[in-house]
């Protein structure tokens, strides 16, 4: 432990060097040790509702970087050689059918226990060697290269990265895997480290759709996008443990 510090009433352990998956049914806390990684696609936390309409573990905005500035999007028309304000945000969407993704977070704390409903957590001890066995286990799709100019990695682990919606998005709109590892900033308590991978093109450069929207309501699902997969880590016993709660 490096670090103890108070949020509000709550005592917050921060453990930089470890991960924590909090989970709802005891169950899959042993079949995680036991080395069954269960990864939803993006799509599926896209549409995901959570109990009470609170954006925990759903994010309407999965796969998507949203840039909607506080006055609008200046817009210039070309033809009329004329300037405004449109109210309206830009999306940046990627194939989130086509991402898996893992979440965990940097923390263990009772913010994140009470949020996520934990029955139970499991302590992710040596993460450099859980990064090695990850790597080990995904599909060889998600392995391969194509050979040519371009080539990019189809598989990317890292902290999530947060921002505001008026926020500039800067080089990451047109790399998807950015988009995948950057969530809004009203989830950056979760303090939150991320395994995705896809077996296709989805994180290849500008392979993102762009719209101008102006939400009004959130999009329906759509669950024939909702794809899953479990990895195989081999037993993790030795590398993580189970935490009290």
């Amino acid at each position: 432990m490096d670090a103890a510090k108070r949020r509000g009433d709550k005592m917050v352990v921060r453990m930089r060097h470890s991960r924590f998956k909090y989970f709802h049914n005891p169950d899959h806390a042993q079949q995680f040790l036991e080395g069954k990684m269960f990864c939803w696609n993006a799509a599926y936390y896209r549409d995901y509702e959570d109990a009470k309409a609170a954006q925990v573990v759903g994010d309407e905005y999965e796969g998507t970087r949203l840039y909607r500035p506080l006055n609008g999007l200046e817009i210039t028309n070309l033809t009329q050689h004329t300037q405004g304000n449109l109210q309206r945000g830009a999306e940046f969407i990627t194939k989130s059918h086509e991402i898996f993704v893992y979440c965990v977070s940097m923390s263990f704390n009772d913010v994140l226990k009470k949020e996520f409903d934990a029955k139970a957590c499991v302590e992710i001890c040596d993460p450099r060697k859980f990064i090695q066995r990850w790597q080990g286990a995904l599909p060889p799709e998600s392995l391969a290269t194509s050979g040519a100019v371009g080539d990019y990695q189809k598989y990317v682990c890292r902290m999530v990265r947060y921002y505001h919606g008026h926020d500039l998005p800067g080089n990451v709109w047109a790399i998807p895997d950015l988009i995948t590892t950057t969530k809004l900033k009203k989830f950056a308590y979760q303090e939150e480290y991320r395994f995705a991978y896809t077996k296709t093109d989805a994180f290849k450069f500008e392979n993102v759709r762009g719209e101008l929207v102006d939400r009004k309501a959130r999009p329906s699902p759509r669950p024939e996008e909702h794809f899953y997969e479990t990895l195989d880590l081999g037993d993790l016993r030795d590398i993580c443990r189970l935490r009290a709660l």
